[in-house]
């Protein structure tokens, strides 16, 4: 990977961020740093899981089980409704509040999403 590269990290072990947070790792100089949290705008005390980044690395829409409105009460979420939502980071390297990704969700499971190369088509299980 060319230097000023992230790579985001996610474990096999845990769908949660809330218990295993997103990391990030950026590459300089050949090597990768330490990773960092990718901040509280995407991690939750709800799942996420399946992250998709675009080409450009601005957009990233992953599944999670939050419902809409429920702000940080878990009690609320779903183990078999998860939809798709999207954060954009800004020029400053902070992802935004993440939103429901409009247009896509149903009333059941929306999830593994994919990006084509050119961030145009959206593909994702439903």
């Amino acid at each position: 990977m060319k230097a000023g590269y992230s790579i985001l990290i996610f474990s096999l072990l845990a769908i949660s961020f809330a218990v295993h947070p997103g990391k990030k790792k950026r590459i300089e100089d050949g090597r990768i740093e330490n990773p960092t949290n990718i901040g509280d705008a995407i991690n939750s005390s709800f799942k996420e899981a399946m992250p998709c980044i675009s080409g450009n690395g601005r957009v990233l829409i992953y599944q999670t089980n939050k419902t809409i409105g429920s702000e940080e009460d878990v009690s609320s979420s779903s183990e078999e409704n998860w939809d798709l939502w999207v954060s954009y980071r800004t020029d400053n390297g902070q992802w935004v509040t993440p939103n429901v990704l409009e247009g896509v969700n149903s009333d059941y499971f929306d999830g593994h999403p994919s990006l084509s190369v050119d961030g145009k088509r959206l593909y994702f299980t439903s």
